[in-house]
């Protein structure tokens, strides 16, 4: 078998023909075709490509729009500054219930005593008061000049004196607190508890907490000689409680 050797050496580029009877080399024609605004096949498909990712077609003109909707597709009207219609913000409920005041004409008289009306509809942002609870319970108190009815006058002012320091904070409960143990409530109504809140003591010996009848807003209080007894047991029993305020 015959060796065939195989020289190594430096391999050229091979030169580029022109065809036959085109005698223009290739920069003369490009000089040409950015003069006259032709696009090179391979440049103008490129060219298609990057407009058709913009969103535009060769021509320019818009093929979509940015937010999915088709070409030639209305635009969507601007949102009105003041807001939606009152027809579309009011809920149906809220439209039948003054429906329901307009029957007997209640309805003219909330527009235009607004101000006294504004209490039975709207939450009070007000924080409850000593004074609120002095005058929500009313003490039934024994005969005038007996010895429970001496004992009941003093643990209502030590009821007093106690509603005042609760509010000053001197105490680590709360008027709140103190309402919800008696009646079940946080707050008192707009047109106030039914029947009457009231105040009762207990003589028992051995009772020392306060109890409550939450259904009726009754507050039994225990009868202790000094406030410093009467305000301890009444804290303990208020924070110990459980749901219906017996301690």
């Amino acid at each position: 078998m015959e060796k065939v050797e195989v020289l190594c050496g430096p391999v050229f580029p091979r030169p580029l023909r022109l065809p036959t009877g085109d005698k223009r080399e290739y920069g003369e024609e490009d000089e040409e075709n950015q003069a006259s605004g032709y696009d090179h096949p391979e440049d103008q498909g490129e060219t298609e490509a990057a407009a058709a990712a913009a969103g535009q077609s060769e021509t320019g003109e818009p093929t979509g729009s940015f937010d999915g909707s088709e070409p030639g597709s209305p635009l969507p009207e601007p949102a009105s500054p003041a807001g939606p219609s009152t027809s579309a913000a009011v809920p149906t409920g809220v439209c039948r219930f003054a429906e329901g005041l307009n029957t007997l004409g209640l309805l003219d008289m909330m527009k235009i005593y607004h101000s006294i009306f504004k209490t039975a509809f709207c939450l009070s942002e007000r924080p409850l008061k000593a004074t609120d609870l002095i005058s929500l319970f009313q003490a039934e108190l024994s005969p005038t000049g007996s010895n429970r009815w001496q004992l009941e006058t003093k643990v209502e002012r030590f009821w007093r004196d106690f509603l005042l320091d609760i509010e000053d904070g001197v105490f680590e409960i709360t008027l709140d607190q103190l309402l919800v143990f008696a009646s079940g409530a946080d707050i008192i109504p707009a047109l106030g508890f039914s029947p009457q809140p009231m105040l009762n003591f207990i003589h028992e010996m051995g009772r020392k907490y306060p109890e409550a009848n939450t259904c009726l807003v009754k507050l039994k209080l225990p009868i202790h000689n000094t406030y410093k007894m009467f305000t301890k047991y009444m804290c303990e029993g208020i924070i110990q409680a459980p749901t219906f305020g017996l301690a």
